[in-house]
């Protein structure tokens, strides 16, 4: 080795680090966003499978119970099944509603002058009723939040025909940012 090479292989080493390190931390941190971002998901899609779940015996009850819950008032209940998340769904009855056959949803004082037991002809010149009369609910299904998700909440428009068919009209989820309405 001649004299005026002694500690290159030092500086060459030095300099291959420098270069390397930031390229690892780079790596390092882009991975555990990945993981991050993957728990969050994963842990979001198991909150709205449960709230689903929630929705899913909500309607079921409403379908059997008998008498249907009064004008106004509630019903609520817990879901808690080992190895899935705690579920508290509210079930709140609203005001009866009635849809015409051309689609109109009547409400309140509309309501009131309507003879429910009416026949007409439908646009396929078939005789039907002119109105089917709906029982209204809003179901709200919450799951907590954990440390890697925030709680989510699904509020869920209902209704109960005569025939005691259930129809979801819409759905909604909610990501922590609503406060608890119990």
């Amino acid at each position: 080795m001649r004299k005026n090479e002694t500690g290159s292989a030092l500086i060459v080493v030095l300099v291959a680090l420098l270069v390397l390190t930031p390229l690892a931390l780079l790596v390092s941190t882009l991975a555990t966003s990945y993981q991050r971002r993957t728990y969050v998901f994963r842990d979001s899609l198991r909150s709205r499978y449960a709230l689903r779940g929630g929705l899913d015996i909500a309607l079921g009850r409403l379908r059997t119970l008998e008498p249907p819950l009064a004008l106004g008032s509630q019903q609520r209940f817990e879901l808690a099944e080992p190895d899935s998340l705690a579920v508290s769904v509210r079930v709140d009855r609203d005001s009866d509603a009635a849809v015409g056959i051309d689609g109109r949803v009547l409400r309140g004082r509309e309501l009131s002058g309507v003879d429910l037991a009416s026949v007409g002809i439908d646009g396929e010149r078939r005789s039907a009723r002119l109105y089917q009369a709906l029982q209204l609910y809003v179901v709200q299904a919450e799951t907590a939040g954990s440390a890697s998700s925030p709680g989510m909440r699904l509020v869920a428009s209902v209704a109960k025909t005569e025939d005691g068919e259930m129809l979801v009209l819409g759905t909604r989820y909610d990501t922590a940012l609503f406060g608890s309405g119990r």
